[in-house]
C-alpha cells in the first residue's frame, strides 16, 4: 500500500509512513503536520490500546488548529470477524476527550464511523 501511494502521490507534498501496528509511530518527534488522517487501517489492529497509542501519536504530531480523521467499525457485528478487530467507539471518544481533541465529530454509516478533530 505504501508503494502504490507513493506512486499515486508522486507529484504531491504528501509524505507516507508505515507503522507495523504494535510500536510507536515511525516519525521524529519534531515533525508537525496540517492533517493526520488513516483509513481502512485500525479494524486490522487488535488492540484497542495500541489504536489509542497511534491516535495520540498523529494527535500529537499535529500543527495548531490541525485535523485528525480517522475510521473504525462502526459495531462488533461484522462477518470477517477473525481477520478484522472492533474498537469501541465510546473508549475512542473519551480518549480523545482525554487528550485535549477539540470540535469532535462523529459520523456514522451503515459500517464505519469517522472521528473528527481538531487541536
Amino acid at each position: 500500500m505504501i508503494r502504490e501511494g507513493l506512486e499515486y502521490c508522486a507529484n504531491t507534498n504528501i509524505k507516507l509512513y508505515k507503522c507495523d501496528g504494535e510500536g510507536d509511530i515511525p516519525i521524529d518527534i519534531n515533525t508537525k503536520f496540517d492533517c493526520a488522517f488513516s483509513i481502512i487501517t485500525f479494524q486490522h489492529i487488535p488492540n484497542t490500546d495500541t489504536v489509542k497509542k497511534y491516535i495520540t501519536g498523529m494527535y500529537e504530531r499535529l500543527n495548531t488548529n490541525g485535523i485528525l480523521k480517522f475510521q473504525v467499525l462502526k459495531n462488533d457485528e461484522f462477518p470477517e470477524k477473525d481477520l478484522w478487530s472492533f474498537h469501541p467507539i465510546d473508549i475512542l471518544n473519551e480518549h480523545l476527550q482525554k487528550i485535549g481533541a477539540q470540535n469532535i465529530n462523529i459520523e456514522e454509516t451503515p459500517r464505519w464511523v469517522f472521528f473528527t478533530c481538531e487541536k
